[in-house]
């Protein structure tokens, strides 16, 4: 189940969420449990990286982009994997990996690790999550371009997985198309 607020959604790329970066958010309820393992993956053209934009996030795990760069934390360790020179308009594939056995979280962009920290000792506290904003005591960060194929797993996946997943997908996405 999810609300949209303010966001619209259109049939181009297949199904994208648009965001205008101010008030708009998609809330998805609490898709994982506490402890989990997880993935949050998605398809995404951020017309503004210079800003705090939250892609997929939830009060104490956010995964965002800000100052250029691609962000994932989790408890207050909000800033664990970062990626750099990340791209306005034209998507990008994004997802970042928790795996709660072994404190590790990983950070990709178009199929490829950009960084990974392996000395993540928190857990994840199950929470509502939201799509285009980040929610603490209301929602703030508003991201500012388009979301398409959302993805949560519980679980981490593997680089292959994500390798596949980015592959079976970019048809629709890269070159960036006319929708």
């Amino acid at each position: 189940d999810l609300t949209i607020t303010n966001a619209t959604f259109s049939s181009d790329y297949g199904g994208v969420f648009n965001f205008d970066g101010s008030g708009d958010y998609v809330s998805i309820g609490q898709p994982l449990s506490n402890g989990a393992s997880y993935t949050l993956n998605a398809w995404i053209n951020a017309s503004d990286v210079n800003s705090a934009r939250n892609i997929i996030s939830s009060t104490m795990s956010p995964f965002w982009i800000n100052s250029g760069n691609l962000y994932g934390g989790i408890a207050n360790t909000y800033t664990a994997v970062t990626g750099t020179s990340f791209p306005t308009n034209q998507w990008v594939y994004v997802t970042l990996t928790f795996d709660d056995a072994t404190n590790t979280m990983t950070l990709y962009q178009d199929g490829t690790l950009v960084d990974q920290a392996t000395n993540i000792t928190d857990t994840y506290t199950s929470e509502n999550m939201y799509i285009g904003c980040h929610y603490t005591a209301s929602p703030v960060s508003f991201f500012l371009g388009m979301i398409g194929e959302v993805s949560i797993y519980d679980g981490a996946i593997s680089d292959s997985q994500v390798l596949q997943n980015y592959n079976d997908t970019k048809t629709r996405y890269t070159p960036t198309p006319t929708p």
